[in-house]
Order: C-alpha cells, then structure tokens, then sequence
C-alpha cells in the first residue's frame, strides 16, 4: 500500500514528452485529498482546454461588417470594375515551372496533434480518474464493506492502528484546538458509524493544541466590553470576582493572566470588578425614651441621618422617642437614615388637662339672697 499513501510520481518523469498542462491535470486528479480532485464536468472541461491549447488554434472570429475596411490602391481593378491599362499589359497567367524529379515535402504533423497522442492523454486521464476514485472510494468494485469505527478523542498513534485494523486507509491532518489536547483527534471524515468499502481513505483532525495569542489588556473596561473583546479574540470569560477599590464601580481592576502573556485560543480568563470605595461602618445608638432634639444629636454624632418624624398617642411623655426604624446596636454603613417616632398625648389626658385648667379658672360662686326680715 506504500504507493497509494506516497504522493504518485510526476508523468513527466516516466515520458518526458508529455505536455506540462496534461502533467498539472493528472497530478490534481490523484491528489490524495478528495477536496483537491476536479469534478466530471471539470475534468472534461480542462481536457478541451488542454487540447485548445496544444493544437494552438482558437476558433475564428465572424467578421465585423461595420468595422473599418481598407480601400484598392488607385489604379487596381476594384471589383466588378474596369482593369487599369498597367493591369492590362500584364499576363493574366504565368505558369509557373518545377524541375524534374521534384516531389513536394509533406505537410509535418505535430505530434500534440497525433491520434497517438491524443490515446495516451486519453488513457493517462482514465487512468488518473481510477486511481483518483480508488483513493476516494477504496475498492469501490468489491462488495465488501466496513463500519468507520469512532476515534474521535483517542491518540493518534491508536487511532490509526484501530482504522487499520478494519483495513481502512488513514490520512492525518493537523489543527488547532484549544478544548482537545494535543495529539488527540479532534474529528474525522467519513463519520464514525458510516458504511465505506475497503481500503477507503479516512482523515482524522489531530488536534496541536489552541492557536498561541497574546493576552488583551481589560483593566479599566466593564465588565459586558471586556466579555466582547475576549469573545471576539476567541477566548472564553472565566470567574468574576468582586471586590472594593477606589476605581468606579463595575470597572475591571485586575485579571489573569495578565495583560502581554502568551495564552491559547479558547483558553478562560478570569477578571476581578471594583465594587466601589469601601464603606464605613457604625453602630447605631439608643435613643427611645430621649427627647427628639437629643435622639438627632446622638445619630448625627455617629454619622447617621434622621428620616422622617411622625407622631403618635402614648402614655409616655409628650415629644419623646418611643421607637426608631432601625434598632439600636446594629451595624449599618454610615450615611444610613433611621426613622423616628415620637409620642403625642393621648384625647383622655387632654380632657384632664382641659378640666384642670378650666377649674381653675371658673369663679367662686356667689350666695344667695338673705331673706329680708
């Protein structure tokens, strides 16, 4: 089997004679790479080319009856007309007389030309179409067939042996990828499960590991433009971490690996993402039963802004805090607002004060008439 897998020797080798153009047709006709070998229709295209061109002729053009024509010299008979007096006194025939013995060289014959040569490019193009098909198809006259084992992810060396084994031909080609490590087979053509005949070519795709690029420089970018340009490069958006920082929040501020080193396409890149200067935390005070001005005074002294104040009845002594939005003793990031709560005198007590105070305002009564005696 050594000469089909070899690459088949040049017919200009075996006979010297033979044209370049027929030597470049036969040499893509047993091109060991299906995809390189020329269809039917172009096989019998490229042959009428070649034949045009070994014979030298192109068919002749119609003549142009409206391009511009060249017009008799004065003084010779123009058609249909009268002949001039020089064209008169001259012989309207003069024979013309060979010597003896004299037999006319024949006409030489170009050997592009030739019914032989035209049989052994014809027999040489048969000839390349059945080596061409066999390397295709292997035997494609017996009835034999196999099943195309799958070896897509074993080493290559194994893969081989295994398609061997099935007596199928293997033709290796390389390329990249970044998620099959190197020398594993990435795909292969026929599928694994089709029926071929024996001794059909098979290509396996060798995987050399991801195409080497060079790392992008994300820092500063957001997160949804750093994703684009790595997926635009072919590379893959990792894990995203979270972290504090002066920069602006959602901006890259780091990432691996770093910006300038030599990665493989497809590889994952991870990024970390500034969420912002970090906030200082507090704990928040106490301040129900204290007066309203004092429960301001102690949240603004830790940092703390007082929300909205609303009022509601109470026992408890008119404009003081009885609860607060967020309990005291918490942790919370300064700047927090906390919602008051202050107690209003209930509607019984104001009518005791009300009747207190209207007691003692009411004047003593006064006494009754004495009777008279």
């Amino acid at each position: 089997m050594k000469h089909l897998q070899d690459e088949p020797t040049p017919v200009r080798r075996i006979d010297p004679d033979i044209p370049p153009v027929v030597e470049a047709l036969v040499s893509r006709m047993m091109a060991k790479d299906p995809a390189m070998r020329p269809s039917s229709e172009e096989v019998v295209h490229e042959v009428e080319q070649a034949k045009a061109m070994m014979n030298g002729s192109a068919p002749a053009a119609a003549p142009d009856p409206y391009a511009t024509q060249v017009l008799p010299r004065v003084g010779a008979a123009a058609p249909g007309g009268i002949p001039s007096r020089r064209a008169a006194q001259q012989p309207a025939y003069q024979p013309q007389y060979e010597p003896q013995g004299y037999e006319p060289e024949p006409e030489k014959t170009s050997f592009f030309r030739s019914k032989k040569f035209i049989f052994g490019l014809v027999l040489v193009l048969i000839l390349g179409f059945g080596v061409g098909a066999f390397l295709s198809f292997g035997k494609f006259w017996s009835t034999n067939e196999v099943v195309v084992p799958d070896v897509v992810g074993k080493q290559m060396t194994l893969a081989r042996q295994i398609l061997e084994d099935k007596k199928l031909r293997v033709n290796v080609a390389e390329t990249y990828s970044a998620d099959v490590p190197p020398g594993q087979v990435v795909s292969q053509t026929p599928e694994a499960g089709s029926k071929v005949k024996e001794e059909r070519l098979v290509t396996i795709y060798v995987s050399k590991g991801g195409e080497e690029l060079t790392m992008p420089d994300l820092q500063g970018l957001s997160k949804s433009e750093a994703e684009a340009k790595l997926q635009k490069m072919g590379l893959k958006l990792g894990t995203v971490y979270e972290k504090n920082s002066d920069e602006e929040a959602g901006t890259v501020i780091s990432q691996d690996p770093k910006a300038g080193s030599k990665i493989s396409k497809g590889q994952e890149v991870d990024i970390i993402v500034s969420k912002g200067p970090k906030t200082k935390k507090v704990s928040v005070p106490t301040v129900t039963g204290a007066t309203l001005e004092n429960a301001q005074n102690a949240l603004s002294s830790r940092g703390l802004h007082v929300g909205s104040v609303t009022k509601q009845q109470s026992s408890q002594a008119a404009g003081t805090v009885i609860s607060q939005s967020v309990a005291g003793g918490s942790e919370v990031e300064a700047g927090t607002t906390v919602d008051l709560v202050i107690a209003e005198a209930s509607s019984q007590t104001k009518e005791q004060k009300q009747t207190k105070t209207s007691e003692k305002q009411e004047p003593p009564k006064k006494n009754e008439t004495t009777k008279t005696k």
